[in-house]
């Protein structure tokens, strides 16, 4: 569940036909040892093994609780209504012991209807080239078009990007690199890809007056068009 507002968004895995209205999943619950990755990209739901699992983003990583290094100071996720394969509307509280921001509260309805994927064409279309996409081009049915971001700050501590679809989900299949993605047209529309790109700026301490890494996100969207 993702930009409910700005770049925030939460993972959340249960069981299969675990959840039920009215269900109540604490911190206690939600912890775990160790996460294979903090990336939203790489996320999947194998990694879990279709256990009880919640990450959320936070000063541009993907975290959920942790024996260890526990970065949460509460979390409590509510199930306000659940209905299989129709809907389902989640409560999220969390407050974090640093950073920004230190307090989040979310009410998040998510879709659950199965998704038809859509059938390739019968047009003929040449499919072996990779097209290269800019905010407001046009890709065929069948065709695969690659979007870069053309941004890197130098001196950053780390270089971060999220690709994502914000319109056009079932239109398209994306397969995520790291300053690009390429997406492949299943279905005809219109299609909105989201990027946000993670970094470092250098910026005095108003607490220590040294410099230091100062997390900042940006965030392009481009338009593509399925004829």
């Amino acid at each position: 569940m993702e930009f409910y507002y700005r770049d925030e968004g939460f993972y959340l895995e249960v069981p299969k036909y675990y959840s039920l209205t009215g269900d109540i999943y604490r911190i206690e619950e939600l912890v775990k040892s160790t996460y294979p990755t903090d990336k939203r990209d790489r996320i999947t739901d194998v990694d879990f093994d279709g256990k009880l699992t919640f990450l959320m983003s936070h000063n541009g990583s993907w975290i959920g609780p942790n024996h260890h290094w526990n970065k949460y100071k509460q979390l409590t996720v509510r199930v306000m209504y659940y209905e299989k394969n129709v809907e389902a509307v989640y409560y999220v509280y969390a407050k974090f012991a640093d950073g920004e921001p230190s307090e989040v509260e979310a009410l998040v309805a998510v879709d659950l209807s199965p998704k038809q994927e859509a059938e390739l064409p019968s047009t003929e279309v040449d499919t072996s080239k990779v097209i290269e996409l800019k905010d407001g081009d046009t890709l065929l049915l069948g065709q695969t078009g690659e979007i870069s971001y053309g941004t890197r700050k130098s001196g950053s501590a780390y270089h971060v990007y999220n690709w994502s679809i914000v319109e056009g989900k079932d239109l398209v299949i994306l397969d995520e690199g790291h300053d690009s993605c390429k997406i492949t047209a299943r279905g005809k529309g219109k299609v909105v890809v989201k990027c946000s790109y993670s970094y470092t700026e250098k910026k005095e301490s108003v607490l220590t007056g040294r410099e230091e890494d100062d997390p900042e996100i940006d965030t392009k969207r481009f338009e593509i068009t399925i004829e």
